[in-house]
């Protein structure tokens, strides 16, 4: 029963934390405060907890589990103070949106793709090789010894064989392990259940700004039941390791920035900041995205929206938010050995080493073309969207459709050329490293899949194709008639 209490406790604490800093962050002129999106405010919960864990180990290495208490009881601080004003309006806040605008059909596909996932998450532990030797076994570490500084973490020929790895996923399940007062219960998967519905609900809001909610609540079910969420296999949402949540901190923080291409504000720049630091904090490739997502933004402004430049500084707390959670990671890691399992990449940049890669393209595109067609892994996401690509779209690319291409295609590209440069076996880099690569642009592929449908016309299509109710008639609209030339006028009073 406490295990249970614990996971309850946790979830709680950070959708909390995460609900406060939603509404306080992403108000704006079109915003209802009676609007609660459980997705933005887990995200941005996970964010803000994951960020200030980092705090106590960036001062001396060390974090006890009076942290973790002060973590639980700000979300349920959080929750008491959104439930007086709630109260005091009278009203109830209006959740899960997308979900009551999918027919009954669609509610029991939903039901019957989430409780597998669910059930399994409260019956199994981590199942992923990484999950367990990098995150989980971080998780433990910190929940049971609370520092980073001792023997157990730093030596990489014994226990812990990658110590200079993000700490931001172990933080967080290092709190859930102090919610439930032990670390060999089930349960960590309820994690990972979060940023799934997360990136889901997240998808839904923002493709209702362009499309029917029918055909949006069709489509995050879709995105759901992509088998790369839901399955367990290595790298895969519910394997346990860091690909899915980095995909959702990603996704939400270049969905953030487009909010702040719309409406220059700082409040909209924090949030996008928020989450990109958090993204830097989980996977090292979070900050390979800072850097293309900062290029995709500065090429917009520079080309499409020079409007924007007298508001320009309103971007500084996506600036400053991002570097203090690297300088957090930085120095929780002070002092840590590199692993001599995983070279870096930056000794790969040598000219003795790159003039021998020239037969390495070749194979990289071939794996990442068969890769497009692993049925098993993502149904046809990425042959529908290059179809989607095809279609004659209306009207010009908006500044935000631009962003979003910039930032996948050159996330894209970087990803290629990582595994063409790579210091690792190429056979093994491309078997472990090609799927997690291509979770992390899923979100964002998806959603430009959708814009471009919707803006060629096809959604509607497709929703009249599967409409099950009789559609409306449209009257005719009201021409006003002309005057006709040979009437008679009245006569002018004298």
């Amino acid at each position: 029963m406490i295990h249970w209490i614990g996971i309850a406790l946790f979830l709680i604490a950070v959708t909390g934390i995460g609900a406060v800093a939603e509404r306080w962050l992403r108000s704006g002129p079109d915003r209802d405060p009676m609007d609660l999106s459980l997705g933005w405010a887990y995200l941005l919960g996970a964010a803000i907890v994951g960020i200030a864990l980092h705090v106590p180990l960036a001062i001396d290495g060390r974090i006890t589990h009076l942290s973790f208490l002060i973590v639980a009881e700000a979300g349920l601080a959080a929750w008491c103070w959104l439930g007086i004003g709630w109260w005091r309006r009278r009203r109830r806040p209006r959740l899960f949106a997308w979900v009551r605008d999918l027919p009954l059909a669609g509610k029991i596909a939903l039901g019957i793709a989430l409780a597998p996932a669910v059930l399994h998450s409260a019956r199994s532990e981590l199942t992923g090789y990484d999950a367990r030797s990098i995150y989980a076994l971080k998780a433990r570490m910190l929940y049971d010894s609370g520092t980073v500084r001792n023997e157990d973490f730093q030596d990489v020929t014994r226990v812990n064989f990658n110590p200079t790895y993000p700490l931001l996923l172990p933080l967080l399940e290092a709190e859930m392990d102090w919610a439930e007062q032990t670390y060999e219960a089930p349960g960590l998967k309820f994690l990972f259940v979060g940023f799934a519905l997360a990136a889901a609900s997240i998808y839904a809001g923002a493709a209702k700004r362009f499309d029917s909610p029918g055909f949006v609540a069709v489509s995050a079910l879709l995105f759901l039941q992509t088998p790369i969420l839901l399955c367990c296999f290595e790298g895969a949402g519910f394997s346990g390791s860091a690909d899915l949540p980095l995909a959702a901190f990603l996704f939400g923080g270049v969905l953030e920035l487009t909010r702040w291409l719309a409406w220059p504000s700082w409040r909209g720049a924090a949030s996008a900041g928020v989450l990109l630091g958090a993204a830097a904090l989980t996977k090292s490739e979070g900050m390979l995205w800072i850097a293309v997502c900062g290029g995709s933004l500065a090429i917009v402004l520079l080309v499409r929206s020079r409007s924007f430049w007298p508001r320009a500084a309103t971007i500084l707390p996506v600036v400053a938010i991002v570097g203090g959670a690297i300088a957090l990671g930085t120095e929780a890691h002070r002092g840590m050995p590199n692993s001599p399992y995983y070279p870096s990449y930056a000794a790969a940049l040598d000219w003795k080493w790159l003039k021998q890669l020239a037969d390495r393209p070749w194979p990289v595109l071939i794996y990442a073309s068969e890769e497009f067609f692993r049925v098993r892994f993502w149904n046809l996401i990425w042959p529908c969207l290059f179809a989607a690509l095809c279609l004659l779209r209306r009207g010009r690319l908006p500044a935000h459709v631009w962003l979003w291409r910039l930032t996948a295609g050159g996330m894209a590209a970087a990803y290629l050329a990582v595994l063409v440069v790579t210091p690792l076996h190429l056979r093994y880099q491309l078997l472990t490293s090609t799927t997690r690569l291509m979770l992390h642009l899923y979100p964002l592929a998806v959603l430009i899949m959708s814009e471009q449908l919707a803006a060629s016309g096809w959604s509607r299509q497709l929703t009249d194709i599967f409409r099950t109710e009789p559609a409306l008639e449209r009257p005719a609209p009201i021409v006003p008639m002309a005057l006709d030339r040979t009437e008679t006028r009245p006569a002018r009073a004298a």
